[in-house]
């Protein structure tokens, strides 16, 4: 039988082990009593504590000064990054300022061209309105003065007037 990582040897064979499944092995007879410390210490600063480093020191000599150094060169390159970051920031709301500022005066002129159109097209309504009663005034007078035919010209030109009118209003609307 071969052995894999679930497994364990007791005896000469190997016993499978489920991942819930723990099995504790026997215990042998002239085994010693061991025991196991474990600590855990949770570090929240850059710094590696000095007695730590003193124990990296004691392994591989210079090894704290090269652990500082790379604990400075981060520090460094994290505060290089976080400045990129907000001058990036600070140029992308610069930027979305000058877009609203564009968009602002934009929808501001395009409200000026409006407000000049409905005062053009009110201006001409009232002329139309002008002449048609004009023309309407003078076919009346002329009907009266005994020239029918003058007084149906008139009419004509206000209706032709009203279908030019009506055939405009018709295209602009197929445009938009």
């Amino acid at each position: 039988m071969e052995k894999d990582e679930n497994s364990f040897e007791i005896d000469g064979g190997f016993q499978k082990l489920d991942d819930n499944e723990y099995i504790k092995p026997p215990r042998m007879p002239n085994q010693k009593h061991h025991t196991l410390h474990v600590e855990q210490h949770t570090v929240r600063s850059p710094y590696l504590p000095p007695n730590i480093l003193k124990q990296y020191d004691e392994i591989y000599p210079g090894m704290a000064r090269e652990l500082m150094s790379l604990t400075f060169e981060h520090q460094r390159f994290s505060m290089e990054k976080s400045r990129h970051e907000m001058e990036i920031q600070k140029l992308n709301h610069t930027e979305n300022i000058k877009i609203n500022d564009a968009n602002i005066a934009e929808m501001k002129a395009v409200s000026e061209l409006r407000k000049g159109e409905l005062r053009i097209k009110s201006i001409g309504q009232w002329f139309a309105l002008l002449t048609t009663l004009s023309l309407l005034g003078i076919s009346v007078v002329f009907a009266s003065m005994g020239y029918p035919l003058l007084a149906t010209a008139c009419i004509g030109i206000i209706v032709s007037l009203a279908i030019v009118m009506f055939l405009q209003k018709n295209k602009k609307d197929d445009d938009s």
